[in-house]
């Protein structure tokens, strides 16, 4: 990869980062569905919701009413937190740049790690 003990030259690191693209992890796209179907997993959530079914069916519609209403709360109140946890976790993301040290035309510098380019040593014999 045209790598050496003194580092990548500025300009193949350039050629590489126009090549392979940025250092960043690709974020997943934000489903707004999935968080609320999550909440319906909880074993507890299955049983009361169940309990309201049975419920329903033995004529105790005002119990069915009462259990679904704090599921359905319980379930809203989870999913706002877990969307503003989620939105507070995005935000720090933002504001932290993570650097690394590296060689660049034999010296040393620091850049930010969304900069830095592969570099496969095992591939290619070392220059002494």
């Amino acid at each position: 990869m045209h790598a050496s003990s003194t580092g990548l030259q500025p300009a193949d690191a350039e050629q590489r980062l126009k090549q392979y693209g940025p250092n960043t992890i690709k974020a997943e796209a934000n489903d707004r569905i999935a968080p609320v179907a999550g909440q319906f997993k909880s074993p507890l959530v299955l049983i009361l919701i169940f309990a309201a079914i049975v419920s329903g069916f033995v004529g105790e519609w005002v119990d069915a009413t009462i259990v679904l209403a704090i599921v359905l709360g319980s379930t809203i109140l989870s999913f706002i937190q877990e969307y503003t946890a989620g939105n507070a976790v995005e935000k720090l993301r933002s504001q932290v740049t993570i650097k690394s040290s590296v060689l660049r035309g034999g010296q040393p510098l620091t850049l930010p790690s969304i900069q830095v380019v592969p570099v496969t040593w095992w591939c290619c014999p070392r220059e002494a």
